[in-house]
């Protein structure tokens, strides 16, 4: 029988609880933090329209001040705080300044962060913030090369350590660092279509998956025994007895406190019709949600203690 790790409300937050605000209001920090790292490929943040039109609905897509995003050295400058309030488009990780999100697209982290904040879900006094990673054409087992989230000293590339201090380790410890009280609660993963078009075996992912844990696990602040919560792969795009896709599946019962959001239903996690990969907006906050659809924040709230 799986038990409720933490307690989260079972139903939809109202909607009237997100109040819209501008995504530059810088924040003093002086409030702790419940840390979530966004990692993975484009699906990220790339979930728009079936039809490739803007996804992000202002209606829908809103937040609150309690949700925060560790933004970007580069769209910062050093004399504020790198905190602001959470809005798609996070500012996503990308390997230059210039690179990022499609215009209009979502990812999961903006759901996942309102429905992990609600009313008795944080403490009083703090707040949840996420550090989006996510590095576009990345996979997992393309060892040796610039887009492998594979760990550094094992050959992988340059997703965890990126140069210029903007590599997921350096970003998520300084998000860390910024206040005392801040803790690493998880971490989100969003990849398998780059390693499934390329013919990677289950065995192979499931190998390299979990070397991958124990690399985060170990070089993130905080990061022992993280619990890491995975999403499935895209089933308008794959089968679910794509080797990849298998792996992923399995990974609550190869390694410990691993969550799995279940795409398999193509209503629900449908995808894009020109970028058959890449999840749409809809999708996209069903894998981050709460509700009936059994996104992240399901899987965070069925994690077995």
């Amino acid at each position: 029988m799986i038990v409720s790790r933490r307690k989260l409300l079972t139903g939809a937050v109202a909607m009237s609880a997100y109040a819209a605000l501008p995504a530059e209001a810088h924040l003093n920090g002086s409030l702790p933090c419940d840390i979530w790292a966004l990692i993975g490929d484009s699906n990220t943040y790339s979930g728009l329209a079936q039809d490739g039109t803007a996804g992000y609905n202002p209606a829908i897509d809103v937040t609150n001040n309690r949700c925060l995003e560790y933004r970007n050295p580069w769209q910062t400058p050093t004399t504020k705080t790198y905190i602001a309030i959470a809005q798609d488009q996070f500012d996503y990780n990308n390997s230059t300044p210039s690179g990022g999100a499609p215009a209009g697209s979502i990812g999961p982290g903006l759901t996942f962060i309102r429905d992990y904040w609600v009313p008795n879900q944080l403490a009083p006094g703090r707040n949840v913030m996420i550090v989006a990673a996510g590095y576009g054409g990345t996979g997992l087992f393309n060892i040796g090369t610039s887009s492998s989230w594979y760990p550094p000293g094992s050959g992988g590339g340059t997703g965890w350590v990126a140069t210029g201090n903007t590599g997921a380790i350096a970003r998520v410890n300084a998000a860390v660092a910024l206040n005392p009280g801040n803790k690493l609660v998880g971490m989100l993963w969003c990849s398998g279509a780059n390693d499934a078009d390329a013919g990677v075996s289950q065995a192979n992912y499931n190998t390299a998956w979990g070397l991958m844990q124990v690399y985060a696990q170990a070089n993130f602040t905080g990061g022992t025994n993280l619990p890491i919560l995975v999403t499935g792969l895209c089933p308008t795009a794959y089968l679910t007895s794509q080797p990849v896709w298998l792996a992923l599946a399995a990974l609550t019962s190869n390694y410990h406190n691993v969550g799995y959001v279940d795409t398999s239903n193509a209503t629900n996690f449908g995808g894009q019709t020109a970028v058959h990969y890449h999840f749409t907006a809809t999708a996209q906050r069903n894998i981050g949600g709460l509700g009936g659809t059994g996104g992240f924040a399901a899987a965070y709230q069925n994690l077995s203690p």
